[in-house]
């Protein structure tokens, strides 16, 4: 335990285990032994064949994305997503929520509660899973918020939340599921866990729940404990840790005066690792890209290819980070040591909006990316989604 003084108070501050030092910026190549995960042998990026939206939707006329990947080990992976099939010209077609399921040789689907679409999905064992459903533009359509698969199926799972809550990140800790959620309207988002069957919001300490990412500020470290990215002001960014009970706040370290919080990761040495875009003005549009790291004691600055701004941030499973840039969908894996560049999924590999889905798989050295073949047209389209295409899945091993 270490006791930290900040602005006259004490706050107790859970230490965890490791620390990422100060590396170059030097690009070197990284070598992890390889377990089986039932891909095709070699390096690189590899597709794996996706359920395809026209076995879905039953039409030609269709299109697709998957938007959320998640893992236990080599057999047991999910995807969450969405098929939908163009109308008239200017009238919306019809959707229907995607989720999928690797066992090891293939992706099949699985039968889920309706819903227009899904938007995420986490897993910590082939018999414990959630997943988040958008929000229904259609009549008739009340999807669940969350739904949960308990190793035979998938069941809704929204008790205690607001009729139009809808889920922006999940994360399963040793303390329950916690979730960011909002209302759609203009409150702020707010944090909810689940416990006993059922969603009751949570009060975090320090600023409120900003405009952030929540899908790349939320993680959870080896030991169960919550980590979440707040950001009430540009000059205000801190990160709130919840273990045994107890919250625990650390401010987030700046060196110019404006720093937004761009991501949270946590890897598997418990290391908790936040980046942020620093910037002198709120009218100036420079700005640089800095990655921090706490050991439990103290926050160590590391060094960041120039030009590179960080998106996303996901564990590699071996102590070091997966980091991402939507702006050039660049790709690179930093350890204690080295950043190491790694060749990028290019074609079809990025949802519609530039975000990169990613999920580590636990004992392999396999990354898996999701989202949608834009590179590919959809058939007979009178809609003007002509760049829309099928939900994509590919893996790749360095």
């Amino acid at each position: 335990m270490v006791d930290i003084g900040r602005s006259g108070r004490v706050i107790a501050v859970v230490a965890v285990v490791g620390a990422l030092v100060a590396a170059s910026d030097a690009i070197a190549v990284r070598r992890y032994t390889r377990t089986g995960d039932g891909l095709p042998g070699g390096s690189g990026w590899r597709t794996t064949p996706s359920v395809a939206c026209r076995n879905v939707m039953g039409r030609r006329d269709v299109f697709g994305e998957l938007s959320g990947i998640t893992a236990t080990g080599p057999h047991d992976a999910w995807a969450a997503g969405y098929c939908g099939t163009t109308g008239a010209p200017g009238v919306w077609g019809t959707y229907v929520g995607l989720i999928e399921h690797w066992n090891g040789r293939r992706w099949l689907r699985v039968p889920t509660p309706r819903a227009q679409s899904y938007t995420s999905v986490v897993a910590v064992s082939p018999r414990d899973a959630w997943a988040t459903a958008g929000p229904s533009h259609a009549p008739g359509i009340s999807p669940p918020a969350a739904i949960h698969w308990d190793g035979h199926r998938w069941s809704p799972a929204a008790g205690g939340l607001p009729r139009n809550a809808a889920f922006e990140a999940l994360a399963v800790t040793s303390s329950g599921v916690w979730g960011v959620a909002d209302t759609g309207d203009a409150s702020s988002p707010f944090l909810v866990r689940r416990q006993a069957g059922w969603w009751s919001r949570v009060t975090v300490p320090g600023p409120p729940m900003g405009d952030l990412d929540y899908s790349s500020a939320m993680g959870v470290d080896p030991a169960g404990g919550l980590w979440l990215g707040l950001q009430g002001t540009p000059d205000r960014a801190e990160i709130a840790h919840y273990q045994d009970g107890r919250w625990a706040l650390l401010p987030v370290p700046r060196s110019r005066r404006y720093s937004d919080l761009t991501a949270v990761a946590v890897t598997s040495d418990g290391t908790c690792t936040v980046t942020t875009e620093e910037y002198d003005s709120q009218e100036d549009a420079s700005h640089r890209t800095l990655v921090r790291a706490w050991d439990g004691r103290r926050w160590t600055r590391r060094s960041t290819p120039m030009g590179f701004d960080i998106d996303k941030a996901t564990s590699d499973g071996h102590g070091g980070l997966w980091l991402w840039s939507s702006d050039g969908h660049s790709l690179i894996r930093g350890d204690s040591r080295h950043w190491t560049g790694a060749p990028q999924p290019l074609r079809g590999a990025t949802t519609k909006n530039g975000e990169t889905p990613t999920a580590e798989v636990p004992g392999t050295s396999t990354l898996w990316n999701v989202g949608a073949d834009h590179f590919r047209t959809v058939p007979r389209s009178t809609f003007p989604f002509s760049a829309w295409g099928q939900p994509v899945i590919k893996a790749f091993r360095p």
